[in-house]
């Protein structure tokens, strides 16, 4: 088991290279799910580029993404700029509200404890909000 510190460092340095992203098609469908989210808030846990972002952001919803990263935050400042973003473990994730839409795609496998990151999810995922999470 890695440490944050460790896995943050190892995710810098791809980030900082190549980083690690679908084509946009894949997170435009990704948001279809969901339905209207204009004015809704969306939550990508483990948002990396800011790619699923940058496309809520497209449909008027108040968006918001965390990542173990600081170099993926960085790209995301770039392709989503109206986005809060904060640098957070999605196992315990910095924010206390409770959010309209959640997504985790293709990330919450590589956690130390996968359980911890859903748990988190439920616990910032309003009654009635929904959310998609991706396992490869």
């Amino acid at each position: 088991m890695q440490s944050n510190s460790e896995v943050s460092k190892d995710y810098d340095r791809i980030f900082s290279t190549h980083g690690l992203r679908a084509g946009d098609s894949y997170y435009k469908w990704i948001i279809s799910i969901f339905g209207g989210i204009n004015n809704k808030t969306f939550l990508d846990i483990s948002c990396g580029e800011g790619i699923v972002l940058r496309e809520a952001e497209k449909q008027g919803a108040i968006v918001f993404g965390v990542d173990i990263s600081q170099e993926a935050l960085k790209k995301a400042r770039v392709n989503s700029p109206k986005s809060y973003l904060a640098l957070s473990d999605g196992e315990k994730v910095c924010f206390n509200e409770r959010f309209d839409y959640i997504t985790c795609l293709g990330s919450i496998e590589h956690y130390n404890c996968p359980e911890a990151g859903c748990l988190e999810i439920s616990r910032l995922l309003k009654e009635d909000g929904k959310a998609v999470i991706v396992l490869p």
